[in-house]
């Protein structure tokens, strides 16, 4: 039998050597993130800073798993279907990040090529688990129930899972280590419910993908030496999405990722506020730059603000994290 704590041990050992060369690899080749130009100047001085380090991340994880199906021979579905999620969707990512690369300039593919792009896998990824037979049910936060869903509610359900998870990883990766730290945080509670699983096939994908995004945080933490970049935050998004569809956590992620939902729903409320009223809520959104340091902040904005340094923002992110992890997690075994 495997020894997945032995993988995921293998796994961080393989990123750390690989985000050590990748990182040596992207300064020759110089590619640098490009910082936006526009708005109040908050990360101009990370210019430069080497882009796509979530492409370790991929490929480690998909390597270790390699390893693992060549001592246990043909992988499950749900196995499949975790590698194709994050894969296809670090795939987008790669794209995009590619393109802003080419262009010089910090946006690649334009939202809305994105975000179809995102739909058609979703869809795609959807008709995948029907063909497999994962059951189209979800745990009921704080009961002891099930929810059977016909199959129209639970493809509505598999699509916005997958697309808001990836977008809201996507837009809580401005902050040096701040995404790879939440996500494993996120997926710690999953590592408690999947124990006692018979096939601990996605109790050791978490422990094989852990290990991996452990080793990227020792260069991507403050101050961060590589970022991850689209091709690594909407991988992360895409594991933790279909990771939720196939252990029935669905309705229950919400809160395990609050952190991800405040960082969404800050950009919504922005984005309305300002469009209907002409006024902003928040200094900057997502929130994690509300806190930040920030200059030619010159007009008026609703929330109080309190500037921190970073690795203040970041550390106290991960810790509500936490809180919301635990929470997810009495609602998941209530």
């Amino acid at each position: 039998m495997v020894n997945y704590l032995e993988l995921g041990l293998l796994a961080f050992l393989l990123s750390l050597v690989g985000s050590w060369a990748f990182l040596r690899v992207a300064r020759r080749l110089r590619l640098g993130k490009h910082i936006r130009e526009y708005g109040p100047e908050i990360h101009a001085k990370k210019e430069g800073t080497p882009t796509m380090g979530g492409l370790v991340v991929l490929l480690v994880f998909a390597a270790t798993l390699l390893v693992a199906w060549s001592w246990e021979g043909i992988p499950s579905p749900r196995l499949l279907l975790l590698l194709g999620a994050t894969l296809g969707y670090g795939g987008i990512g790669l794209l995009d990040d590619l393109l802003a690369l080419a262009r010089r300039r910090s946006l690649g593919l334009l939202i809305r090529y994105k975000l179809l792009l995102q739909l058609a896998l979703a869809g795609t990824l959807f008709w995948a688990l029907r063909l497999a037979g994962i059951p189209a049910e979800a745990k009921v936060p704080f009961a002891q129930l099930w929810l059977e869903m016909p199959l129209w509610l639970h493809g509505l359900l598999a699509i916005l899972v997958l697309v808001c998870t990836t977008n809201a990883m996507n837009l809580t990766d401005g902050l040096d280590g701040l995404a790879t730290g939440v996500t494993v945080i996120v997926l710690l509670p999953f590592l408690w419910v999947l124990r006692g699983e018979p096939a601990l096939d996605l109790w050791g994908a978490i422990v094989i993908f852990s290990g991996a995004l452990g080793g990227f945080l020792w260069f991507n933490c403050y101050p961060a030496r590589v970022f991850l970049g689209d091709t690594g935050s909407l991988a992360l998004g895409g594991f933790l999405g279909m990771l939720a569809l196939l252990s029935g956590a669905s309705l229950v992620l919400p809160l395990l990722g609050g952190v991800l939902v405040a960082e969404a729903l800050s950009v919504m409320l922005q984005v309305a506020s300002y469009r209907l009223f002409k006024i902003r809520i928040f200094k900057v959104s997502p929130l994690h730059h509300h806190f930040e340091r920030a200059k030619g902040v010159d007009y008026r904005f609703l929330l109080p603000n309190r500037e921190l340094e970073e690795p203040q923002i970041t550390v106290r992110f991960w810790l509500a994290s936490g809180i919301f992890a635990l929470l997810g997690l009495w609602a998941w075994l209530a």
